[in-house]
């Protein structure tokens, strides 16, 4: 007899829909499979109570059984105090009708939720095991009846009390299983805000190559874009084997919201062929040139008054703006240096920008090259136009992940990307992008090969210089550099990528 079904609902009554759409996230995330498996070690239902998380996520309409067993009461405790929590409402709202992202917050949410809850009684499972036998046991006496066998029947309906007050002992220490978890809202706000968390964080990774993670889906539940669940899924793995990568990608992801933000700010100069960026930071009182970040300060009393103070002693922070030619539609190339101190959030940001790039350059169908180097040139990708897909995602994830050890040297990245530039018809007029922490020197004649190459090619060279100030080299190589000192604060950075 098969005492109980793991499919038997809970509390809510999941569509077929809904169902489809929660078993094919699951098949295709080894980490939300091993979860299920380790709460159903602890309750055995769990597995059903993931999915009704999901669908809870998923749908937005959502309908309640009109009955609920009397051991499903601790579902019921749990599902009502989430009902009570505003962050899980902001889950909710991000995730309808996505089951990418309800699948990640669901799994993020369970994840922790597991770790929380006490072990169920065996009582719980043996509820509807001895449902079952009741009815069993009843079909077997009405047939004893039915053959006037009234003794064989009596024994049974003794047998029938017995289970009945077993029961009725299995549903109690169920409710007190379920009266345990009464007083879980705190715990189940950390929760959600652990799934808000890592909803943001797999949002920027997705954002960062490519993949539409705004707006809500259709009705049918198909996501956000046209990329598939198993494309979205088998970048999560990649990202997840590899931390470094997953940092890149959120940096990423980051930057460019970062980009489109500052993208609507750019101001016009009266050439139209030229537009003001940032050059410096300087100190002063002009209103009109502080920067975006510390007019915020008007908004909060207390940082009214910081802000009052330093406009009475000419300390506001001051934008210097400059004109600069916009930088151009063409190709691009990075030079990209990958030595030995180029390491943990140095290389994270670095590479961000490098990522950046690359995707800025596919949405507008430029062809991209990236240039590793230390003390030689160590790696070059060529990434023509193509449309996005998996292949393209898993060569820039390649070659975003290669790290060098050595030195620094500008010169031979550069005559490597002025070849490029030279030889290859696709990266005709190309703009070049140099992103480095380390000083080099510049030889006399090399410099007055690069400004020749410069003339002849009609190409510019920018420089983003990380964590430390802006070099005599890169002043004398780069057309426009930018100096990144302060890692969280990289307006400076962002404004360049802006003109793309």
């Amino acid at each position: 007899m098969k005492y109980y079904n793991r499919s038997l609902p809970l509390v809510f009554d999941i569509s077929i829909w809904d169902n489809y759409q929660w078993n094919a996230f699951v098949g295709g995330s080894l980490k939300t499979r091993s979860i299920i498996q380790a709460g159903e070690n602890k309750n055995y239902e769990f597995p059903t109570f993931a999915k009704e998380v999901f669908y809870r996520l998923h749908n937005s309409s959502p309908r309640r059984l009109p009955k609920v067993r009397p051991e499903a009461q601790w579902a019921v405790n749990l599902h009502n105090q989430l009902d009570e929590i505003t962050e899980w409402q902001d889950l909710q709202g991000r995730c309808e009708h996505d089951r990418f992202a309800a699948g990640v917050a669901a799994t993020s949410l369970l994840n922790k939720l597991i770790k929380l809850m006490p072990d169920s009684p065996k009582e719980l499972e043996e509820v509807q095991q001895m449902r079952d036998q009741l009815l069993g046991l009843r079909d077997m006496k009405q047939a004893l009846l039915d053959q006037n066998q009234q003794e064989a029947a009596d024994r049974v309906e003794a047998m029938i009390q017995q289970t009945i007050i077993k029961g009725k002992l299995a549903v109690a220490e169920a409710l007190a299983y379920a009266e345990s978890l009464v007083e879980m809202r705190a715990s189940l706000r950390d929760c959600c805000k652990d799934a808000i968390a890592d909803y943001e964080d797999t949002e920027e990774s997705l954002v960062a190559f490519g993949f539409n993670y705004s707006g809500r889906g259709g009705p049918q539940g198909g996501g956000r874009d046209n990329v598939s669940l198993q494309e979205k899924l088998e970048l999560g793995r990649r990202l997840t084997r590899s931390p470094k990568l997953k940092l890149i990608a959120e940096q990423a992801g980051r930057l460019k919201r970062l980009r489109e933000a500052f993208g609507g700010v750019k101001r016009k100069s009266n050439d139209t062929e030229t537009q003001e960026f940032v050059a410096a930071r300087t100190y002063g009182s002009r209103i009109d040139r502080v920067p975006m970040n510390d007019l915020l300060y008007l908004t909060d009393d207390d940082l009214f008054l910081l802000f009052a103070q330093k406009f009475a002693e000419g300390r506001l922070p001051q934008n210097v703006w400059e004109s600069r030619k916009e930088m151009g539609e063409g190709p691009v190339i990075v030079c990209l240096d990958s030595s030995g101190s180029m390491t943990t959030q140095r290389e994270v940001w670095a590479k961000a920008v490098a990522l950046n790039v690359a995707m800025i350059a596919n949405k507008n169908k430029r062809d991209f090259c990236l240039i590793h180097f230390d003390h030689s040139v160590r790696r070059t990708d060529v990434f023509p136009f193509e449309a996005m897909n998996t292949e393209f995602r898993n060569r820039l994830l390649s070659s975003i992940g290669y790290q060098a050890t050595g030195g620094t040297n500008f010169e031979l990245p550069l005559r490597a990307s002025v070849e490029q530039i030279r030889n290859s018809k696709i990266f005709n007029k190309a703009d070049i992008i140099l992103v480095t922490d380390g000083e080099d020197s510049i030889s006399p004649e090399f410099l007055d090969e690069f400004n020749k190459a410069k003339e002849e090619l009609k190409f510019t060279c920018y420089g983003i210089c990380v964590e430390t100030e802006i070099s005599s080299a890169l002043l004398q190589v780069c057309d426009q550099t930018v100096s990144v000192t302060d890692m969280a604060n990289d307006v400076g950075a962002v404004e360049m990528l802006a003109s793309l």
